[in-house]
């Protein structure tokens, strides 16, 4: 149906239902030439051609902070609510190439495991991820 309405990507957000069939989606969209993002790590070891989020390790690490304080003896409402302050950029170069697009990372420290390069950004730094050679589109991803 995404193919037959003209869509040029999909983007996959957090549905645990989904997120099981990560691995025939991502095959799905190779195969119907939709680059495919998400937001999670494993869905770009999947195949899918990028991801954007928060790093979860990172987030674990700060979360043992508030455990030790709740130890201590604060009182869980008087802590101060925290967004993430480390996002991860993940390009799987493997899908990438499958899909004939030429991918240039708009950020500092890239970073090469495998078939997929991970640009790990720190707070306030929004990458600009300029993929070309697909259809008509030069700007794929802006974040």
């Amino acid at each position: 149906m995404m193919v037959r309405e003209g869509a040029q990507a999909f983007v996959m957000q957090g549905d645990s239902v989904l997120f099981s069939y990560r691995g025939q989606i991502a095959e799905m969209a190779v195969r119907n030439r939709l680059p495919a993002c998400g937001t999670q790590r494993e869905v770009a070891d999947a195949g899918f051609l990028l991801t954007y989020g928060a790093d979860v390790p990172d987030l674990y690490r700060r979360l043992a902070g508030f455990v030790d304080k709740i130890f201590k003896g604060a009182k869980p409402a008087d802590l101060p609510i925290e967004q993430p302050t480390k996002f991860e950029l993940l390009i799987n170069l493997k899908t990438a190439k499958a899909l004939d697009i030429n991918c240039a990372p708009g950020a500092a420290r890239p970073r090469r495991r495998g078939d997929r390069i991970g640009c790990y950004l720190l707070r306030c730094m929004s990458p600009l991820l300029a993929l070309s050679g697909h259809r008509s589109t030069s700007a794929f991803w802006s974040l």
